[in-house]
Order: C-alpha cells, then structure tokens, then sequence
C-alpha cells in the first residue's frame, strides 16, 4: 500500500516521519515543487542578514529519505486531485495512493494593488532575491507590519538600511495579536530609528514609489510587500473537497476517507478555539503526528478512537533582539490583561471566564508556565490572580 504525501517542507517532512514512528511499513512518496526541503523561519532573520548561509537550514537530505524508505518526487507540481480514482495528477504523470496526507503550505499573497518591482517573502529563492538587493543598501520600504513585515525590517535594521514600515491598520500584527503587543512593538521598531507608519492605505507601487491615499508618496530603493498568506489550495479545486481558504478537516484532520491536511492548509475544528486555520511551525509538527497516526490507523481498519489535533498553538518571532512568544489564540478574545516585570511583558487574553492565550516578551519561562496553564484548563479571573510583576497600560 501507498501513502502519498504532497508537499515538502515542514509538515511533509514531518509526516514522513511520523508515518515510520507509527509503524507504518508500506511505500511513502514525498512530493514537493522545489529542488530542496528546508525550514522557513531563517528566511527573514538568518539568511537576510547573513548569518545563515543555504544548506544550514534543510530538513532531511536524499540520506536521510532513503533511511525512512521514502521515495522523493522533485521539483514536480501537483496539479490536481481525483479522489475517485484514488489519483493525484502530477505535471508528469498520474501517482496513485491509498492514503493521502496533504501539505501544500501556504504562498505569500500577492498585493490587490497594482505593484511592479516589489519583493515577497516565502521561498528561499525569495529570500535569496531579497538578501542581495539588500546588500545593495538603499531605502527599504516594507508594505505590512504582520510577523514577516516586521521581521523583514528588523533585519534590515541590523544591515544599517534606513526602514519604513507602511501597515493599514491601527498598530502592526493586529490581525492576530491585541493592541497592547502591537503598540509595544510599534515603540521596539521606532526606538530602533524605523519610520512606523499605521493607518495607511497603499493604491499601488511604480517603479520605487509608493503612493498612498490621501497622504505623499513613498519612495524607496528595496519594497517589501508582507500583507499576510494564503493557503495552496487552488489545485484541490473540483476535487471533492471541501475548501474554504483552506481544505476543511475534523476535529481528526480528516478531510475524506483516508485523505488528511496539515499544516497551513488545514482548516480544521479545534476543541477549543472552534473553526482554525494557523501558519506556525509548531502547529505543522503537531499536525504531522495525528495525521499520521489517524491515516495508518484508517488504511489498518484499527477500531481505536482517532486522535484530536488539540495541542495549544504556539509560536514565536524574533525582532530587533527581542523574542515574542505566544500560546493559543488571540482572534475573538474580548478580555485582555497586561503586566510588566522590567523590560519582560505578559499579556493574557481571555473569551468571557476562559484563559485563550499568553503572549510574552523576552519572559520565555512564564510563556512555558502559561502554556501548562491552558492546557489544564485555568480560568481567566485566576491567571491575572496569578500573573508576575505590575499591572501594566501599554499607551
């Protein structure tokens, strides 16, 4: 029997893994739509800046394939799914399975304005575009202060670049984070000589300039555009699946019978944050083990009950020597409490009486204890209780 597995970075790779780790002694083929597999996080730090060179960062090597028995298609592009026929179309051919995990990932989303000469961030070519015309010095204007923004500006901060950061809504990472982190971090960006700019609206980029509504253009020598992503999944597209800026899983990352998404593909039913879709590397790994486990357990006829993808989401970024950590998940929370020890930061967010997450600065051991903390269930009223240092109001 076969397991096909499409998509090679860290979710892929992980689920090769962990289909070994299950037991699972069949055939694996890995497919992915680039020559290499290797962790993105270095990306927007390490390979910009320098300080991590191509290679240090892969994921698993032809050596390590073989030791896991897994059969690597690559660079190919899967193009299509029949689920009728138990079929993904490849660019070169038809490869067929009996089990199916789906890894995909994510693209970094083109800008709805019209735009030329501009850089995106999601791929090592990418970054390797972006390293260079960085080297080149200049002004650096990055359009979007979410995680990839703002780490693209920290980096061009630590290469010496004069950085503008242009975000249209009221303070940076606000899709995801409450106001109380973003205002910090707006004084982090500013304090280190960045132009932070909120509440602006982009209508386009020509030609090094960006023109704003109702304000003066921009210009600059090296634009950065990091306005969020979005889910690979217009190959899926009349397959059968359901999609939905993502493909849309259970509580077990089940899509269909015996077919499974993970990752930043996976729109699935968290027991505790309800209908999700999250883009961090954690979640890909935790993603990897249940799927895994769910599909062999498929394909085995075992009776045992499938396991829930529930594990606390996690993530983290690094700016400008500052580390920004989080547990859970911010988005509907409508309670919010911030403290303060020194230059470390808590903030925890709740939804009515329940804790839904902890967010720190430069505080790893506290985001380690409030991680334990949601995940036994703590209530909202009794983690403020218990929070360290003064009550803070971020301005």
């Amino acid at each position: 029997m076969r397991i096909v597995v499409v998509g090679a970075s860290v979710a892929g790779v992980a689920a090769c893994r962990a289909l070994r780790r299950t037991g699972w002694t069949g055939e694996i083929v890995l497919v992915g739509d680039e020559s290499s597999c290797y962790d993105r996080p270095p990306l927007s730090k390490g390979v910009l800046v320098g300080s991590a060179e191509v290679g240090e960062f892969e994921l698993v090597d032809a050596g390590a394939l073989a030791e896991l028995r897994v059969a690597r298609h690559a660079p190919v592009r899967a193009e299509s799914l029949d689920l009728a026929r138990g079929v993904v179309e490849l660019e070169r051919g038809g490869l067929a399975f009996d089990g199916l995990i789906l890894a995909t990932g994510a693209h970094a989303r083109p800008p709805s304005f019209p735009a030329n000469g501009i850089h995106l961030l999601r791929t090592l070519d990418d970054a390797v575009r972006l390293r260079e015309a960085l080297q080149r010095g200049g002004h650096v204007v990055v359009v979007g202060a979410g995680f990839i923004g703002l780490e693209v500006a920290s980096s061009a901060r630590q290469l010496g670049l004069d950085v503008t950061v242009l975000e249209y809504g009221p303070q940076p990472m606000a899709r995801v984070l409450p106001a109380e982190v973003g205002q910090l971090f707006t004084r982090l960006h500013t304090a280190a000589g960045s132009d932070v700019r909120c509440g602006v609206q982009v209508v386009g980029i020509e030609d090094g300039t960006v023109h704003l509504a109702g304000d003066e253009p921009v210009t600059g020598d090296v634009i950065v555009v990091g306005i969020g992503a979005s889910p690979n999944d217009g190959w899926l597209t009349g397959s059968g699946l359901d999609i939905a800026d993502g493909v849309v899983c259970d509580e077990t990352l089940r899509a269909a019978p015996c077919v499974y998404a993970v990752g930043d593909l996976a729109r699935w039913v968290h027991p505790r944050y309800g209908p999700v879709r999250m883009e961090h590397w954690t979640g890909a790994q935790d993603h990897a083990r249940v799927a895994a486990a769910n599909l062999v357990a498929e394909l085995s006829g075992s009776a045992e009950t499938a396991q829930v993808a529930d594990a606390i989401p996690y993530f983290w970024s690094d700016q400008l020597g500052v580390k920004l950590q989080m547990a859970g998940w911010t988005p509907g929370c409508d309670v919010v409490h911030a403290s303060q020890e020194g230059r470390r930061h808590l903030i925890l967010t709740g939804r009515g009486e329940r804790l839904m997450a902890a967010i720190t600065i430069d505080w790893p051991r506290e985001l380690a204890l409030h991680r334990r903390k949601l995940a036994s269930g703590l209530d909202f009223a009794t983690a403020v209780a218990e929070a360290p240092g003064e009550r803070a109001k971020v301005a």
